[in-house]
């Protein structure tokens, strides 16, 4: 499903046609086209990702001089 998308998934249908589904007005396309915009299967991705660059850029200018460091050679 995660490279071919739900289309001709059954599960969809089978969702789609239980009562509480039914009840709540979600229906096979609205599932459908739910599972075809990807950006649903990142989750959290996009904020993890951020929290780390502040992070990192936070200790880039708390550290400075350790821009310029180059080791020496290795024995």
């Amino acid at each position: 499903m995660r490279e071919l998308g739900a289309l001709g998934n059954r599960l969809m249908v089978n969702l789609a046609s239980e009562p509480l589904f039914k009840k709540a007005g979600i229906t096979e396309d609205s599932l459908n086209s739910i599972l075809l915009d990807k950006i649903h299967f990142v989750g959290n991705a996009n904020s993890q990702i951020d929290a780390v660059i502040k992070k990192c850029w936070e200790l880039i200018e708390r550290h400075k001089k350790a821009a310029s460091y180059e080791p020496g050679d290795i024995l």
